[in-house]
């Protein structure tokens, strides 16, 4: 039977019944989907297409938005479902109400609230842009934000729309686009800005079906339902969260017993356990037992032996752009950590930058779309794609302020000295400022590798910071000198970075430190404007990448800009990488016989 001969009560049964499963849906960013979902609704307008209306009704309710229910039956059905989930809908469409529902909407975005408008209207055709969106965003001068979805597996209603239900336990892509301003735009670009944010949402549920999304994680959101009240909406996002809280508070007591000379016993023998297990693993590839497959190109692997700070993303990138200047054809492939892939992608345009957790895969398809070589980006532990160069990054801030133990007692993923056997070439890098002390650990640290691995390129690296940069509009307009209250960071090392950023800025009162990647907590948003005042806040480029989007536009936001300081070794580095990564050969100029 047709979908559109079922009648409206137990069309809004069915649907509601199917709701039932949005307790089990995981959603993810498809640029990162390591880790759930995490946004906040701005007062703009979000265009979406209405074949994704269930599922992002689901995700949306209880988060200040206002949708637009048309008048006709569909329109019915849909408003009944959304009033269930504590929505307020505005009703009105093209045909019947268009005026009423555009009031409206626009009253909701003068009253600070994001409006969402299905792009290709109440009736079809399927993914064909309407006027609706654009009319509006020109109206109240509001940006539009292009929303798309897609997920592993799930049910398609014969409907002219293709109505999407998610099934129980399905992982659902949602990218919230880069908001545009509607004076810059065309129905046609609006159009082809919303296809491509479904197509990467499609493309990152395409991988995660091929990768087993059983290597995603698994976190189920648990929604209230029935008060869209702001102090209700809190409240609810507050559960959801609540494992990803608990999990930080773990991770900040773990990082506090690595500068413990004797960490709980409990970690101590964790950590035992772990490194015996990857000492396993990594005797397993050196004996054969288990192999590195090829990936149809040289591969040259950056990577560490701490969990992060030791600057592999800078360094990744520098190597690239040397091998660029060689005559490659550059592939950087990181694990698909947004904030990395927009780093990578701002600071080496020209280059093929890709991001997943299966790197042969990656390697396969980017010597298949012509790279000449592929730059791994954290690969040390990533046995599975075989390399021609492995790159080392030995951190000496870790070694100087932690107890050297493995995980979880300390930072360590594997012994950092036997580490160095299987590394081509060593680099010593620290964010802490070179001076007298500083240099002289770090020709202990260069003492003890020559003892270990003599004949193998060392080179000692700094990150060294300058004053801080604007980063955007507010802060770019700003006629004062730059005098951030705020300083926030996702890393590693928060508080080397703190005390970097308060050096050169003694205006900074409040430090946030959020978890490695992490992103801001719903309200979260608005705290940190309170506290950040007119002065703003002042972050990594990292950082900005990652939360620009969620941060509110007239915040401004700084930036502490690094640069890559080489103190000895460098043409060392630069040699072995010739020798074993050649430049590959130009073509010979056609000559035109006369």
């Amino acid at each position: 039977m047709s979908a559109r001969r079922i009648p409206i009560q137990p069309a809004v049964h069915l649907l509601r019944a199917a709701l039932l499963f949005g307790h089990t849906w995981r959603f993810r960013d498809p640029y990162d989907p390591s880790i759930p979902l995490n946004f906040s609704i701005e007062p703009r307008v979000y265009g979406l297409w209405h074949e994704h209306l269930l599922p992002l009704s689901w995700l949306c309710a209880g988060r200040g938005i206002t949708p637009l229910a048309s008048r006709g039956r569909d329109g019915e059905i849909a408003a009944r479902i959304l009033t269930k989930l504590g929505y307020v809908p505005a009703r009105g469409s093209s045909s019947r109400g268009g005026s009423i529902g555009f009031r409206e909407l626009s009253r909701a975005l003068k009253a600070g609230r994001g409006v969402s408008l299905t792009a290709d209207g109440p009736r079809g055709p399927r993914r064909s842009m309407k006027e609706g969106v654009l009319h509006l965003a020109l109206h109240t001068q509001r940006m539009i934000v292009p929303v798309g979805l897609s997920a592993t597996v799930g049910r398609r209603l014969n409907t002219w729309d293709r109505f999407l239900i998610p099934a129980p336990g399905a992982t659902v892509f949602v990218s919230f686009g880069t908001p545009i301003a509607p004076t810059k735009m065309t129905l046609q670009d609006l159009e082809t800005a919303l296809t491509a944010e479904v197509d990467q949402c499609e493309a990152a549920a395409k991988e995660a079906r091929r990768a087993r999304t059983s290597q995603v994680v698994q976190i189920a959101s648990k929604r209230e339902r029935g008060d869209s009240s702001p102090a209700c909406a809190e409240k609810t996002f507050e559960r959801d969260t609540r494992s990803k809280r608990l999990a930080w508070r773990l991770e900040k007591m773990i990082r506090k017993s690595w500068t413990r000379k004797s960490p709980p016993i409990l970690f101590r023998l964790s950590s035992l356990g772990f490194a015996l297990l990857r000492d396993l693993r990594h005797a397993a590839y050196d004996s054969g037992l288990i192999h590195s497959t090829n990936g149809g190109l040289p591969v040259v692997s950056v990577g560490g032996v701490t969990v992060g700070g030791s600057g592999k993303t800078p360094l990744s990138s520098a190597i690239s752009a040397f091998l660029n200047s060689e005559g490659h054809s550059t592939a950087i492939l990181t694990r698909g950590y947004k904030d990395e892939l927009s780093l990578h992608t701002r600071w080496l345009p020209n280059a093929s930058v890709r991001g997943h957790p299966d790197r042969l895969r990656l390697a396969r398809r980017a010597s298949a779309d012509g790279a000449t070589v592929a730059i791994l980006d954290d690969g040390f532990q990533h046995r599975r794609l075989a390399r021609d160069v492995e790159i080392l990054t030995v951190d000496r801030d870790a070694l100087r302020r932690t107890n050297r133990w493995c995980l979880p007692a300390g930072p360590f993923r594997e012994r950092w000295l036997s580490a160095i056997q299987r590394a081509d070439i060593i680099l010593i890098t620290g964010r802490e400022p070179w001076g007298k002390e500083v240099a002289d650990f770090d020709e202990e640290l260069r003492t003890q590798i020559t003892k270990s691995a003599s004949d193998k390129p060392t080179a000692s690296i700094t990150f060294e910071t300058d004053a801080p940069i604007p980063a955007n509009d507010a802060a770019r307009s700003s006629n004062t000198e730059p005098l951030p209250r705020v300083a926030l960071t996702g890393t590693m090392k928060p508080n080397l970075f703190f005390d970097l950023a308060e050096t050169w800025n003694p205006s900074i009162t409040t430090r946030i430190a959020l978890p490695d990647h992490g992103m801001l907590r719903y309200g979260q948003d608005r705290i940190l404007q309170q506290s950040a005042g007119d002065g703003g806040v002042v972050m990594t480029e990292k950082d900005f990448c990652r939360l620009e989007n969620t941060l509110p536009s007239e915040l401004k936001i700084w930036i502490l800009p690094e640069r890559l300081v080489w103190h000895s070794g460098q043409k060392s580095v630069w040699e072995h990488l010739r020798r074993v990564v050649p430049s590959p050969p130009k073509e010979p100029r056609s000559q035109t016989s006369i």
